[in-house]
């Protein structure tokens, strides 16, 4: 048993001085998550401006603010915001939904179509 607390001690050890290095190779270089999911996204803007329509497509206003809160840190572009908004309808589509899927989904293809082709526009001018 006492074997058996030392290996796990030494494990423990390792994996506290593998955080720590990694810490400190982030405070060195400057990273920071923030600064990864920056560059994740410069180098990805028409991926993410097809997950932002994608996300969009849920009828639910929540994942939307991911977006929005992305925004407002300057994470992301302004063409992936308003390509997420024209897309996004919050619950208010949930009554159309319990009526009449066809009209659901003909209404969510619109705003699909109109928000990647207004976000595309947007994205190739620089926005």
């Amino acid at each position: 048993p006492a074997e058996g607390h030392g290996l796990a001690a030494g494990r423990a050890e390792a994996m506290t001085d593998d955080a720590e290095c990694t810490a400190l190779g982030h405070a060195a270089t400057g990273m920071t998550v923030a600064g990864d999911l920056r560059t994740l996204v410069s180098e990805n803007r028409w991926a993410v401006l097809a997950s932002s329509a994608g996300v969009g497509l849920i009828p639910e206003s929540g994942p939307h603010l991911v977006f929005a809160t992305m925004f407002r840190d300057g994470t992301i572009p302004v063409s992936v915001l308003v390509t997420s908004s024209i897309v996004q309808d919050g619950h208010g589509m949930l009554p159309l939904l319990a009526a009449s899927r066809r009209e659901f989904v003909a209404v969510k293809l619109i705003n699909l179509i109109v928000g990647l082709v207004i976000g595309s526009i947007l994205l190739s001018l620089g926005a």
